[in-house]
C-alpha cells in the first residue's frame, strides 16, 4: 500500500509541475467480492528450489486437511475522461493441520509417519494499473 501512495503521490507531483490542470476523477468504480470453494492440489516446498529436498507432489491440500479455501477480492479505480488508474488485491490465506500417514519429505526435513504437522499458507496479490481509453 505504501508503494501505491508513493506512486500516486510521484503522479499527482508530475502533472502538477508539467502545468496540467489537476482535476477529481469523473468516475469511480469499487468492486469486492469474496470467493470459496473446495480446493484441490499440493504444496510443494522444496528448500531453494533444489531437487530432492522435498517429496514429489506432496503434502496435498487433502493431506493437510485443507478442504475448502475462502477468500477476498477488492478493486478500486478512477477514471477521468480517457484515463484511468486502478488497483487490485487478492488475499488468500488458508491453514490445515493432520497426522502424516506416511513420511514426508519437505524443506529438506524428513518427517515421519505418525508426525503431527501443521500448515498455513498466505497469498497476497496486488495490482495497480494505468489504463488509457483510445477514442
Amino acid at each position: 500500500m505504501k508503494k501505491s501512495l508513493v506512486l500516486l503521490s510521484m503522479l499527482a507531483l508530475s502533472i502538477s509541475a508539467f502545468g496540467a490542470n489537476v482535476s477529481l476523477p469523473k468516475s469511480y468504480t469499487v468492486r469486492y467480492t469474496h470467493n470459496f470453494g473446495r480446493i484441490n492440489g499440493f504444496v510443494q516446498i522444496p528448500k531453494g528450489g533444489q531437487f530432492n529436498t522435498t517429496s514429489e507432489r506432496r503434502p496435498t491440500f487433502d493431506e493437510l486437511d485443507i478442504k475448502n479455501i475462502n477468500y477476498p477480492e477488492l478493486f478500486i479505480g478512477a477514471k477521468w475522461d480517457n484515463f484511468g488508474i486502478y488497483y487490485g488485491m487478492k488475499y488468500k490465506s488458508f491453514k490445515g493441520n493432520a497426522t502424516l500417514n506416511e513420511d514426508l519429505k519437505t524443506h529438506d526435513l524428513q518427517l515421519r509417519k505418525g508426525d503431527k504437522i501443521s500448515s498455513k499458507h498466505l497469498y497476497a496479490f496486488h495490482n495497480l494499473g494505468f489504463s488509457y481509453d483510445f477514442k
